[in-house]
Order: C-alpha cells, then sequence, then structure tokens
C-alpha cells in the first residue's frame, strides 16, 4: 500500500503540474498557498517529501492501513486533473 500511496502522489503532482500549465488552478488551498510563496515545483517537491515522510512513518508503525482511502481518493484527483488537461490540448 505504500508503494500505491507514493505512485498515487507522483501521479497527482504530476497532473497538477500538467494542468497548472495550461491555465488551470490549485484546488488544495494549502499547496495553492505554498505554491503562490515558492512556485510550483517547490512546492510540490515540498508536498511529496512529506508524503514520503508520512508514509514510511505510517509504514514504521505499522499503520499503512490508513493510506488506503487517501490513495484511491489522489488517483481519482490525478485522474481528473488528466481529463482536464487533455480536454484543453484537444480544444
Amino acid at each position: 500500500m505504500l508503494k500505491l500511496f507514493i505512485a498515487s502522489n507522483v501521479f497527482d503532482s504530476a497532473s497538477t503540474w500538467s494542468a497548472l500549465m495550461l491555465g488551470s488552478v490549485e484546488g488544495n488551498p494549502i499547496i495553492g498557498y505554498l505554491m503562490s510563496l515558492v512556485g510550483v515545483v517547490p512546492a510540490l517537491a515540498v508536498k511529496m517529501l512529506l508524503v514520503v515522510l508520512v508514509g514510511v512513518i505510517l509504514w514504521r508503525l505499522g499503520l499503512v492501513r490508513f493510506l488506503k482511502i487517501p490513495t484511491y481518493a489522489l488517483f481519482v484527483i490525478a485522474i481528473i486533473n488528466s481529463l482536464q488537461v487533455v480536454l484543453v490540448v484537444s480544444m
């Protein structure tokens, strides 16, 4: 589950970056604020570092099962981001 959690976050970050480069707006207010302070790529890098840190901590504590719902939710969000990119590019 830890690998899927990290993969879903990588997919989310990549699709978010793609959507933002095409003029979309970040939906997460915390990440959006961080992006306004440091830029898109550094904010996504910080997000990924935090994701890996939280995932590894939960894995080490034997609580990796708590990553199941966030993992699936992020895959859905990443798919929505990707659909936005496809729709904008195809117009």
